[in-house]
């Protein structure tokens, strides 16, 4: 039994939609692996639109299931963050009742490669970023410091002094780098925006009170820069994906915001995603719910814990099956 059949042979209704990426083999679906219901990506990333353009020569298209049956053409106004939040509360209006308890798992093909976000979301932050990767760094920085995430009196591994100077940088490439940072930001607050509907939808149901939230992420920002790998290079050159300054951020716009701004990002943490330091591998944990405390918990915790966490809730003890931690008590 997996985890999650342990929530449905208890009663729950179970639920997935997002990204799957655990393979295409049937012992690798959510089916298997104890979802009632699922919508889901089984690749590992793809267009954030309708035309469900694949990220790799390998996969040119990518490959979607609802309810078991491939799908074979996206909705025209299909966006991922978007689309996937309306699955979840569809398949959780269709089934809860005041007796019938839900674990839903939502996961989010944003912050992926390619970015991408409705122009709205773009919009706002288009003169964000346009002091460059020094100045956004710092400012995590302090903001960390004033928020207690951060200790005063450390000082952070200089992390920028090994790539490029932004001064250095032409024009040109400032004007895609600052919109790539604006297609980032505006893919995140899109995200965000989606996650509160379905908060707001909980709560008009009468079921927000008795829910426990948790938002994660699996690694630190993306740093890998596609551009400097010959064959992304050539692959691009052969597909829909352009990078159009006017249209950057739409469909068919393949957006990345590089090494710099990825080390910038993950501030006061050194480096990014595919390393093994603190901004490779340290992320947020959001927890909420009844019998949570509230404010910052500096509890050391690990990707494992949750499900373990859960468990306790649950069923008030941790199956030993389980290798993390319960942190119920931290709680």
């Amino acid at each position: 039994n997996s985890f999650v059949s342990q929530f449905s042979e208890a009663g729950y209704y179970t639920f997935m939609a997002g990204k799957w990426h655990q393979g295409a083999a049937e012992i690798a679906t959510p089916y298997a692996r104890g979802f009632q219901k699922a919508f889901y990506l089984q690749d590992g990333g793809a267009s954030h639109f309708a035309d469900a353009a694949g990220q790799t020569s390998t996969a040119p298209v990518a490959t979607y299931y609802d309810e078991g049956t491939q799908v074979s053409a996206l909705p025209e106004n299909f966006y991922s963050s978007e689309f996937f939040v309306d699955q979840m509360i569809e398949f959780i209006d269709e089934d809860i009742t005041d007796e019938a308890p839900f674990f839903s798992y939502v996961s989010f093909q944003a912050q992926h490669i390619p970015l991408q976000a409705p122009q709205e979301f773009i919009d706002k932050y288009l003169d964000t970023y346009k002091a460059g990767w020094h100045d956004l760094r710092e400012k995590r920085k302090k903001q960390a410091i004033e928020n207690g995430i951060f200790p005063s009196d450390k000082e952070i591994v200089d992390s920028l002094s090994s790539f490029d100077s932004w001064s250095e940088i032409n024009e040109e490439d400032k004007k895609i780098l600052v919109k790539s940072m604006a297609v980032f930001a505006g893919m995140l607050d899109a995200m965000d925006f989606h996650i509160g509907r379905l908060i707001t939808y909980l709560k008009e149901q009468g079921l927000y009170e008795n829910t426990i939230f948790i938002v994660t992420a699996d690694n630190g920002p993306e740093g890998n820069d596609p551009s400097e790998h010959e064959a992304l290079r050539n692959w691009l050159k052969t597909t829909s994906y352009n990078r159009d300054y006017e249209t950057l951020g739409g469909e068919d716009s393949y957006v990345f915001i590089g090494t710099e701004f990825a080390q910038a990002t993950a501030s006061p943490s050194h480096l990014f995603k595919f390393h093994m330091s603190e901004g490779g591998l340290r992320v947020p944990l959001i927890i909420s719910g009844p019998g949570v405390k509230s404010g910052l918990n500096e509890n050391f915790t690990f990707v494992t814990d949750i499900a373990a966490t859960l468990n306790d809730i649950v069923f008030g003890t941790v199956d030993e099956r389980i290798i993390g931690k319960s942190l119920r008590d931290a709680l």
